[in-house]
C-alpha cells in the first residue's frame, strides 16, 4: 500500500522541492512519546527518536515488536493513542495535510494498475499531486526504469514493481521516504538494486529514508543508523558501525606475525590474563579496539614482523540477537 497526497498539499509539496538541496536543521521525522493502545493493551510504548535528511534509518525488531503499527501511525493509517509525530516540523495530529505532504511511502505493497504501463501508472498518480511530465521522467531515471516504463506492469518482475512503487512515492518530491519491508519477495539481485537506489536517494537527493526489514545482513549494508524495538519499546539506537564494533567491547583480533614463538612469549609476559590461539604464523586473542596499536607497537619494538592485523567484529545480526534475547 502506498500513501498518496492530494491536490490540497500542492503548496506544501513545492515548499519541499525548494528546500530539498539546502541545509535544514529541522529533523525530517521526530517522534515524541509515541504510544498505541488497543483494547487495553499497549502495543507501542512511548517511542522517542528522530531522523535527519540524508540518512537511511533502519527500524528493526522481531515479529510482533510493533514496527508496522508504528509505521501505520507515522503515515496516518492508524490513530495515535498518545504522543506525537512531527514531519519536517509539522504535527501529524494537528497539521496532518502539511505533514503528510512531505512523505512518500510504501506500506505493504505498492498500489499499481497491472493492466496499465508503468508510465501510465505514474501519470495517473501524478495528476493527484499536480506533477508535470518532467518530474515523471526524473523519477523514472532515479529508479532506473527507462527501459521498461512503457511496458505493462503485469510483465514486470517483483523488483521492477517495487521500483515503480518507489518512483510513485517520489513523484511529489518528499523529504521523508517510509518503506515497510520493501525487500519482501525480492531475489538477491532485486535486493541489491533496491539498496543502491535507497542509498543514492538519501545521500544524493538529501532524503531521509526509514526502512523496516527482517533482513539484518542487508540492513547492515543499507543503513547509516538503526533502532531496535522489542515488545513495543525502544531498546537501542545507534550508528551501524558503532553498533557492530563498539570500542568498549572485546573483539577477536588475529595478528599474522614472525617469529610467532617469540611473539607468544612476549605477549604472555605482558598480558598474562589473555588466552591465545595460534595457527601457523597467526595468533588470535580477544582484546579491545584501543589495545590493538599497543600490541602492534610492542611486537615491532621487539623486532617481530607484523604482516597483517584482522578484526573479527560482530555482525548486526549477532548484535540484534544479543539485544533481543536478553
Amino acid at each position: 500500500m502506498s500513501i498518496k497526497t492530494k491536490n490540497t498539499t500542492k503548496k506544501a509539496s513545492s515548499k519541499v522541492s525548494s528546500k530539498k538541496k539546502g541545509k535544514n536543521s529541522t529533523p525530517a521525522l521526530k517522534i515524541i512519546n509515541l504510544k498505541k493502545e488497543v483494547k487495553g493493551k499497549l502495543l507501542v510504548k512511548g517511542l522517542d527518536f528522530e531522523i535527519k535528511r540524508g540518512e537511511v534509518f533502519g527500524f528493526l525488531g522481531p515479529n510482533g515488536a510493533g514496527k508496522t503499527t508504528t509505521i501505520r501511525m507515522l503515515v496516518g493509517l492508524t490513530n495515535i493513542s498518545e504522543g506525537d509525530v512531527f514531519i519536517c516540523g509539522h504535527s501529524i495530529k494537528k497539521e496532518f495535510e502539511k505533514a503528510i505532504a512531505h512523505v512518500g511511502s510504501i506500506v505493504e505493497n505498492p498500489d499499481l494498475y497491472k493492466f496499465l504501463t508503468g508510465y501510465q501508472n505514474l501519470k495517473h498518480f501524478a495528476r493527484m499531486n499536480d506533477v508535470d511530465k518532467k518530474r515523471i521522467d526524473e523519477v523514472v531515471e532515479l529508479v532506473d526504469l527507462k527501459h521498461a516504463i512503457h511496458s505493462k506492469v503485469k510483465t514486470y518482475s517483483l523488483g521492477m514493481r517495487q521500483r515503480l512503487g518507489l518512483a510513485q512515492a517520489l513523484l511529489h518530491r518528499p523529504s521523508l521516504l517510509i518503506l515497510d519491508e520493501p525487500t519482501n519477495g525480492l531475489d538477491p539481485a532485486g535486493i541489491h538494486e533496491l539498496r543502491n537506489h535507497l542509498r543514492k536517494l538519501a545521500h544524493e537527493e538529501n532524503l531521509a529514508v526509514l526502512v523496516s526489514s527482517h533482513l539484518l545482513t542487508e540492513m547492515e549494508l543499507m543503513c547509516d543508523r538503526v533502532a531496535i524495538i522489542q515488545k513495543g519499546e525502544l531498546i537501542q539506537i545507534q550508528n551501524v558501525k558503532d553498533f557492530t564494533s563498539s570500542d568498549d567491547e572485546e573483539r577477536e583480533v588475529t595478528f599474522e606475525i614472525k617469529p610467532i614463538d617469540v611473539a607468544i612469549r612476549l605477549l604472555q609476559e605482558h598480558f598474562p590474563d589473555k588466552e591465545f590461539v595460534t595457527d601457523n604464523n597467526k595468533l588470535t586473542l580477544m582484546i579491545k579496539h584501543q589495545e590493538i596499536p599497543k600490541i602492534n607497537a610492542l611486537l615491532v619494538t621487539y623486532g617481530i614482523h607484523v604482516y597483517n592485523i584482522q578484526q573479527n567484529t560482530k555482525s548486526l545480526e549477532e548484535k540484534f540477537l544479543e539485544v533481543t534475547e536478553k
